[in-house]
């Protein structure tokens, strides 16, 4: 594989794979929250096992979709790889409308446009070279002043995330207690998906250490700590996800999830993983896009049953 700045000749290969695995997490998405429409009040885990287009979407979500991104950056550079997440958001909404007949009017577009249109403007201009490339120089980076205001502010943020989400808060939010149920759960999985993320892009670092013959790495407690690290936050990210899908329409769900993954995973990689954007106003305008685009559609999306027929 050649470096970013020079495609292989095989790129347009690992766009078309890439766009395959767009639409299957889309439909997949789609499939699980309409098996649970299907299931009614009896949404037991053992139940939802037994339906098959519940096991399928779930398939093509946690195992096609990823599977598909990792084939595709065997062609092609995470430059033109990364940027296809705004798509999987494209597909579901569409999916979402078309067959399970849930409303989008004027402001759920709207938000919908403003979310993929910042999530394309953010991947394409984020950084795409990293500057740790060995568990050697973990250290001296994680203690930098950056990737501490990180920590500290992903602590905190995951803390209000999973109060809101579990309503662990001592007295009644009214009215607004569904819309910021709602919000917490889709942005919980999201939240945790670009950590994952991140401590996958660790993880790789670790395993090219491997690849090169240091065999150290296992006898490093940092190897482990980045394994366990990324299997929890993983685990996570599919819980809220599945939760999300069941209570939540698919049409707000996905757009929250997706957005707010991109957004941390780019924020991470910026004050963790030292990743400088290439354009800073380009960035920050797809930043700003993509926030607001998850404020309009959390505050004035129409919650109506799904008209599956």
């Amino acid at each position: 594989m050649e470096d970013d700045g020079e495609l292989s000749a095989l790129w347009p290969a690992g766009v078309c794979v890439v766009f395959i695995g767009s639409w299957a997490g889309a439909l997949g998405d789609t499939m699980v929250r309409r098996a649970y429409m299907e299931a009614g009040d009896d949404v037991s885990s053992s139940v939802m096992l037994k339906r098959p287009l519940f096991v399928f979407g779930m398939l093509l979500t946690i195992v096609l979709d990823p599977i598909c991104t990792f084939v595709a950056l065997l062609f092609a550079p995470s430059s033109i790889v990364t940027p296809f997440a705004g798509v999987h958001i494209f597909w579901a909404v569409l999916i979402a409308h078309f067959w399970l007949k849930e409303y989008m009017g004027y402001w759920e577009k709207c938000g919908s446009v403003g979310i993929v249109t910042g999530v394309m403007l953010m991947v394409v201009f984020s950084g795409k070279r990293a500057k740790i490339d060995s568990i050697d120089s973990f250290d001296s980076y994680v203690r930098s002043a950056g990737a501490v205001a990180y920590l500290v502010y992903s602590s905190i943020l995951l803390i209000i995330i999973l109060v809101l989400a579990f309503k662990w808060y001592p007295c009644s939010l009214g009215r607004s207690e569904f819309a910021v149920g709602r919000l917490a759960t889709s942005v919980a999985s999201g939240f945790l998906g670009g950590n994952a993320n991140i401590a996958t892009k660790f993880f790789t670092i670790i395993v090219m250490d491997l690849c090169t013959g240091n065999t150290a790495i296992f006898s490093n407690w940092r190897t482990y700590v980045v394994a366990l690290g990324a299997s929890t936050v993983g685990l996570g990210q599919l819980f809220f996800l599945n939760v999300a899908l069941r209570r939540y329409e698919a049409v707000y769900v996905v757009p929250t999830i997706n957005s707010s993954l991109v957004t941390q995973g780019t924020i991470g990689a910026i004050l963790l993983l030292h990743e400088t954007p290439g354009n800073w106003i380009a960035f920050g305008c797809g930043l700003v896009m993509c926030v607001g685009g998850i404020v309009v559609l959390t505050a004035m999306h129409t919650v109506q049953a799904s008209r599956v027929e």
